[in-house]
């Protein structure tokens, strides 16, 4: 479950206003019943569902690292450092060519 929250903090934190869905919330008691663990599993796959609709999380490097496509860095998820404006201003850019487009538009 950590490895999910940190997912979805580093989403949260280098994809700034996009909507991320939440993820079901803890349980401290009871939380290795059988019943809790498949409802956990299936909301858990219900939330990286989501995230996989996202086109613009295609080939994100958050989504390797949680993934674990990249094999060479252990922790490469935790490592991942917060992105500075202009790097999300660049991918924002390449993720929506379409609102770069009306943007240019609004300016001219």
């Amino acid at each position: 479950y950590s490895e999910f929250w940190t997912f979805r903090e580093k989403l949260i934190e280098n994809w700034p206003c996009i909507y991320i869905p939440g993820l079901p919330p803890k349980k401290a008691i009871g939380n290795l019943e059988e019943e809790f663990i498949l409802l956990r599993t299936r909301q858990l796959n219900h939330f990286l569902k989501e995230i996989c609709t996202f086109d613009e999380f295609d080939n994100c490097k958050e989504l390797i690292a949680f993934a674990g496509c990249d094999k060479n860095t252990k922790g490469a998820l935790t490592n991942l450092q917060k992105e500075d404006f202009p790097v999300i201003l660049k991918k924002y850019q390449r993720a929506f060519p379409e609102y770069r487009k009306e943007v240019m538009n609004l300016n001219n």
